[in-house]
């Protein structure tokens, strides 16, 4: 992914898990742009990529929480470089007094970074934390080879994670993307969320499967190239195969209008009709696309799985509380094993 770098400040957050204080140490000029700095924030930016779930929603406006006011000044001053430090600055500071008394959380170092990500405006926020590891270390030509220990940064594992689209509103509140972690780390990496101010947060495997109720409602496009409308098995394959292909593998309601019904806009329409607020723009989960074309259930030892479609033509019916397949095949191979 081709990543355009614009401003990068790092601070340091000094915390240990068993102390209730927290200090900083605030960088005083933004980091040079050169190719190790750009390296590192595709390292960073590459961990969302890697990510099925995310949390997502909306910085809370300006009055609820000192980040989206800082923030929002940042927006609105002329860009460069002073600027984003100030900001950078500003919000580290506001971290340090949220951290003061909260055993559990540890330090790191903060990574602000202002990038392009497939044309995309992004700001950047990476807690990244030292690891001690081991090189092998050459003693000289033919005597072989020690073992030395490291400390590197360990941008793989990172212990917090957001990005903010920066091409949204301040009225609308801008998109956020949040690493989601692990419950048994909920606790303390709460204090992340409530420090950028997140609002209004679901995770991208509900949106994902909302997205899919929704299209479970709007009508068959028309195959300009088959001259007839699609299939509902065809739509739901083709609507699979478009978001795990789009830029991102984000959703966005014009785009995917644009796609299947060029001019019209029945999925805006339908969500209207239904009062229901959908977060557009949002980055899909993977795994529930690839699942919602197959259904699977499991009791008492019997297993299936089957196309979603299969329940749509009849070839498995629920009855009565009783699973219906009707498939002379699977009988005939059934009976085959019961006589052999």
């Amino acid at each position: 992914m081709e990543i355009d770098l614009r401003r990068l400040v790092i601070h340091e957050l000094v915390k240990s898990a068993e102390s209730v204080d927290a200090q900083v140490y605030l960088s005083e000029t933004t980091v040079e742009i050169e190719e190790r700095s750009l390296d590192l924030v595709r390292r960073l930016h590459r961990t969302f990529e890697s990510k099925s779930d995310i949390m997502l929603g909306r910085l809370s406006s300006p009055e609820d929480n000192l980040f989206p006011g800082f923030f929002e000044q940042w927006r609105r001053t002329p860009a460069s470089a002073e600027a984003f430090l100030l900001f950078s600055r500003d919000t580290m500071q506001t971290l340090q007094l949220g951290l003061q008394g909260i055993v559990g959380a540890k330090g790191g170092y903060l990574v602000y970074a202002e990038y392009l990500a497939e044309e995309i405006p992004m700001l950047g926020l990476f807690l990244v934390r030292d690891t001690e590891g081991l090189i092998f270390r050459r003693l000289d030509q033919r005597a072989g080879f020690d073992l030395d220990s490291v400390t590197y940064l360990d941008t793989n594992r990172l212990a917090m994670a957001a990005r903010i689209r920066l091409d949204g509103s301040l009225e609308k509140g801008y998109q956020t993307q949040l690493i989601k972690h692990n419950r048994s780390q909920s606790s303390i990496s709460e204090y992340f969320i409530n420090w950028i101010g997140l609002d209004r947060t679901e995770s991208s495997r509900e949106l994902t499967e909302n997205f899919l109720e929704i299209v479970e409602h709007l009508p068959l496009p028309y195959d300009a190239d088959a001259g007839r409308e699609m299939q509902p098995a065809e739509f739901q394959k083709e609507v699979v195969r478009y978001a795990l292909a789009s830029p991102g593998q984000s959703i966005e309601l014009d785009r995917f209008e644009a796609n299947f019904y060029g001019d019209e806009h029945p999925a805006q329409a339908y969500l209207s009709e239904q009062g229901v607020d959908f977060n557009d723009g949002f980055r899909v989960d993977a795994n529930t696309l690839r699942k919602h074309n197959r259904l699977r259930a499991y009791a008492a030892g019997v297993s299936l799985s089957f196309a979603r479609e299969q329940l749509r033509d009849g070839t498995i019916r629920v009855e009565a509380g009783k699973v219906i397949i009707d498939l002379p095949e699977l009988a005939d191979q059934l009976d085959d094993q019961q006589h052999h």
